[in-house]
């Protein structure tokens, strides 16, 4: 079974900022190409999937990715793709100013406690998740 995969956004509110990143999840649909675009300034990725294609499934479980210091949503994408292939939902997150293309928070101690915050909102499921992005 292929992975669906499609970029996720979680607009700025009172509890934090706006949030990027993706989500897999099983579908049924073919695998394609999908050219992530340039990701840092050293390189580009693309990946087999099927980009916004409709979830298979209900009620299916949910793993939220967190990147490690400058690293990006995208780091651990095999490991997404793998848990999508066996029925899970897959969320993962740039968590701001200590990615790969932003690293102005990375010797903050705040760009580390804030995460639980940044990993609650990215919660497909949650009311700060777009409805239309599920």
């Amino acid at each position: 079974m292929p992975a669906g995969f499609r970029f996720i956004e979680v607009p700025a509110d009172a509890d934090g900022p706006a949030l990027d990143g993706a989500m897999w999840y099983p579908c049924c649909e073919p695998p394609v190409e999908i050219d992530l675009g340039e990701i840092t300034a050293n390189f580009e990725i693309t990946m087999c999937g099927a980009k916004d294609a409709p979830i298979s499934g209900d009620k299916l479980p949910l793993v939220v990715v967190s990147q490690g210091r400058g690293g990006s949503f995208i780091g651990h994408h095999d490991t997404a793709e793998t848990l999508a292939d066996a029925w899970f939902i897959v969320a993962a997150i740039n968590h701001p100013g200590n990615t790969v293309s932003d690293m102005s928070r990375s010797g903050d101690r705040s760009a580390l406690v804030e995460r639980p915050t940044d990993i609650k909102a990215d919660d497909p499921r949650s009311d700060a998740a777009s409805a239309d992005q599920l």
